[in-house]
């Protein structure tokens, strides 16, 4: 490629071999379709409406970046199952519970998200069983939402059921929202 003068207006300007090209102010670097852009070696494969999205997330020092935390819960989970862990100095804003299908346990069938030494911390012992609750999707009464502290939190679920044994149902997903 011929080296472009840096004294042009309104032109990139580079120099042959040289590891930049100057855009100046006003104007567009525009690549084509077919072409690839590249950041140190690794191909930017977004979108421009999906970079453009970037635009309204804010950047300022202390902005707080919204997180989804999420992991599934089966009928078998009976012992608490470690799901995720959310960091430090997370705030909690939400949680939902989701599922195709409730529990068919014979008397009860519930859900309990929660931390270590308190098992149903996020959410207890919601009732999976009732097709209101167990199918579909369910934001429940959360009893601990905001800062979990400067500690990270290992998060865990258990299923537990009463009466007949269950043979469908689940499994639940449980999806935790939060600013970290």
């Amino acid at each position: 490629m011929a080296a472009a003068s840096t004294s042009q207006a309104g032109a990139i300007a580079f120099a042959q071999g040289a590891t930049r090209a100057d855009v100046p102010t006003g104007n567009t670097f525009d690549i084509n379709s077919g072409a690839t852009l590249s950041i140190a070696d690794t191909a930017v494969t977004a979108s421009a409406a999906q970079l453009n999205k970037l635009a309204s997330l804010d950047a300022a020092a202390g902005a707080k970046v919204p997180q989804v935390y999420s992991a599934t819960v089966a009928r078998t989970d009976t012992t608490a199952k470690a799901l995720f862990t959310l960091p430090a100095n997370a705030i909690i804003t939400g949680v939902v519970v989701y599922s195709a299908a409730a529990s068919n346990a014979g008397t009860t069938a519930t859900l309990s998200v929660g931390k270590s030494g308190t098992a149903g911390a996020y959410v207890n012992a919601l009732d999976v069983k009732t097709a209101g609750t167990g199918a579909g999707t369910v934001v429940p009464n959360v009893a601990v939402l905001g800062t979990i502290g400067t500690s990270a939190v290992p998060v865990t679920g258990i299923y537990a059921e009463s009466g007949g044994a269950s043979s469908s149902g689940g499994p639940w997903t449980v999806n935790i929202t939060g600013v970290v």
